[in-house]
């Protein structure tokens, strides 16, 4: 039997489960979801038995292998249980499966039933995730300057007048201080225990700066706001997804035109849907390289195209923090052993 581990995030999640599920297909063995399942995957919802082999998609050098590598450790151990760890984001895996997957969802209802798939004309959508983004000191380094991003894409897309913005973020709440102390203690008991807080000024800040961006924009952009969805009701241990994310990733599906960047939960709307045009951006890359090729490149989209982060990032935390300007020196193969290396000592020192 195959069992994969779901872990955090609902991007993440789609990747292990599909990997796990077609697998499973491959060797015709059972395949069941363990860890952090969520009602959306309880329909594949099992229990380890007592014996298996653990299979990861990394070394123990934390090096990614590759496909075959994996795919060849899994045919040697077809015959016994096997518990699969890992995200599996293998590019050209999903790319040769795209078909079959969407055919999945399509046949099964399973997670979206057919609106989900229904292109909307001249809906052009800019996700911007940004909740767990906020408050962690590792994912300050790819924050994005609100200013430079609409001025670009404007400049890059004068035929699209009005775009939608989709946040997990409550830019029009009046309490953005007391969301970014809730993110800060989702993150500490969430998935990335061991990553930094920023501080709170600078997250404040920077939302300040996208409100401040969103309304001088006003003509061209449009905040879809959810009243009825609670921006704070975070999902436990989910790294600051919200409750109705569900939502979100219809109106991301449904979108002619998709602007994202860093975000595996917009890589699937785009990769499960049939747009006119696709606009993403690193740092999040399949691949974890550092060209700005976009993951989707080998799909049956026409006008897939790429914005450079690297020209339109936020540095105004950069420039007010040490601590950002140091961590963000320090190579990236030596942040995680730094970040627990900080969190023991603060457990020990300061929170006794």
């Amino acid at each position: 039997m195959i069992f994969i581990n779901l872990t955090y995030g609902f991007g993440n999640n789609l990747f292990q489960f599909h990997f796990g599920r077609i697998i499973s297909q491959k060797y015709n063995l059972n395949f069941y979801c363990v860890g952090k399942v969520s009602i959306h995957f309880k329909k594949y919802l099992g229990e380890l038995p007592n014996e298996y082999v653990i299979i990861r998609d990394n070394y123990k050098n934390g090096r990614k292998k590759s496909i075959d590598t994996l795919i060849e450790e899994i045919d040697q151990n077809k015959n016994k249980n096997i518990l699969l760890l890992g995200f599996f984001e293998f590019k050209d895996f999903f790319i040769d499966y795209q078909k079959e997957i969407i055919s999945y969802h399509k046949l099964n209802n399973f997670l979206f039933d057919k609106y989900y798939f229904k292109i909307t004309k001249d809906l052009n959508v800019i996700h911007i995730r940004l909740n767990n983004r906020l408050v962690s000191l590792n994912h300050s380094l790819n924050w994005i300057d609100p200013n430079k991003l609409f001025d670009t894409i404007f400049l890059k897309f004068p035929h699209i007048k009005k775009w939608i913005i989709i946040s997990d973020f409550k830019f029009s709440s009046n309490e953005t201080e007391n969301i970014i102390n809730q993110l800060r203690n989702e993150l500490l008991e969430g998935p990335n225990k061991y990553s930094f807080l920023i501080n709170r000024k600078h997250s404040i800040s920077y939302i300040n700066d996208w409100n401040a961006a969103i309304q001088k924009h006003k003509d061209r952009l449009t905040l879809l706001e959810e009243t009825e969805v609670d921006s704070v009701n975070f999902l436990n241990s989910s790294g600051g997804l919200n409750s109705e994310f569900l939502n979100d990733f219809k109106i991301l599906m449904n979108s002619e035109n998709i602007m994202f960047w860093g975000s595996t939960f917009s890589w699937w709307a785009s990769f499960l849907s049939n747009k006119s045009s696709i606009i993403i951006g690193s740092p999040w890359r399949m691949d974890r390289k550092p060209d700005f090729d976009p993951s989707l490149d080998k799909t049956n989209f026409h006008n897939i195209q790429n914005i450079d982060l690297k020209v339109i990032k936020y540095n105004n935390h950069k420039k007010r923090s040490l601590l950002v300007r140091y961590y963000d020196m320090i190579p990236f193969m030596y942040r995680a052993f730094y970040s627990k290396l900080i969190n023991y000592l603060n457990k020990k020192i300061f929170l006794r």
